[in-house]
């Protein structure tokens, strides 16, 4: 009987000397499978590398591309809103101020001194709601440095002047002068005629404009009955 256990504890010790055997080649299988595995997730890892470094480079030369384009669309605007603004002031109206006449006072005929100048549309399309604001005055010759110019609250106007046409400012002073300054006056001697204003404007591109404008008028000539007039050097200027 001992015998007998001592073969049946044989047969099962190699029992299980078989299935460690085959425990160890499985395990032997998996360790080459799972060296097989690492080995292929490296390759995919550094293809993965590669793949993630020609993405960046590819976004990298899109985003340089994409720079360039929008310098160069900027550029295009740019160079569109330059020959846009160049065309608009080759193309709208500007009105000026022409020097005109005057009339000097004659107080027997209730005539007071009066000055009149003249609005020109110098551009090549028409200025609308022309309106303006304007006045003269016998004020001192030289004018004075911190003269300001005031005008009326009224605005007079509101028409269309055309290409090149024309449109006269006429405006009288306020009161009489003694008649002993008039020939004075006549001649800038201490006093002159003096008209100022200011013209606001809509060209056809709805943009408002302004022109500013003073002229002092005096008399000469053979007879002294001719008109002559300056721009003084302020409060004339235009947009």
């Amino acid at each position: 009987e001992k015998t007998a256990n001592d073969r049946k504890l044989v047969e099962f010790t190699g029992f299980l000397a078989a299935i460690g055997f085959f425990q160890l080649v499985v395990f032997g299988l998996q360790a080459w499978q799972l060296q097989k595995t690492v080995k292929a997730a490296g390759e995919q890892s550094a293809a993965m590398e590669r793949t993630i470094e020609q993405a960046v480079r590819s976004a990298g030369a899109m985003e340089d591309i994409a720079k360039r384009i929008e310098e160069s669309t900027k550029a295009a605007t740019q160079s569109t809103d330059i020959f846009k603004a160049r065309g608009e002031q080759q193309t709208r109206a500007y009105i000026c101020v022409e020097v005109g006449t005057a009339g000097y006072q004659v107080q027997a005929t209730n005539t007071k001194f009066a000055a009149q100048t003249v609005m020109l549309n110098a551009g090549s399309t028409p200025a609308h709601k022309v309106e303006f604001r304007a006045k003269a005055a016998i004020l001192p010759f030289p004018l004075p440095s911190d003269f300001a110019f005031p005008l009326p609250d009224i605005t007079v106007g509101g028409s269309v002047l055309g290409p090149h046409q024309r449109m006269n400012i006429t405006q009288f002073v306020d009161d009489f002068v003694p008649e002993e300054d008039v020939p004075k006056i006549r001649i800038c001697q201490g006093q002159a005629l003096y008209i100022w204003g200011i013209i606001e404007y809509i060209d056809v591109f709805s943009a408002i404009q302004t022109t500013r404008f003073c002229q002092m008028l005096n008399w000469g000539g053979p007879e002294g009955q001719t008109v002559f007039g300056t721009y003084i050097d302020r409060h004339n200027d235009a947009t």
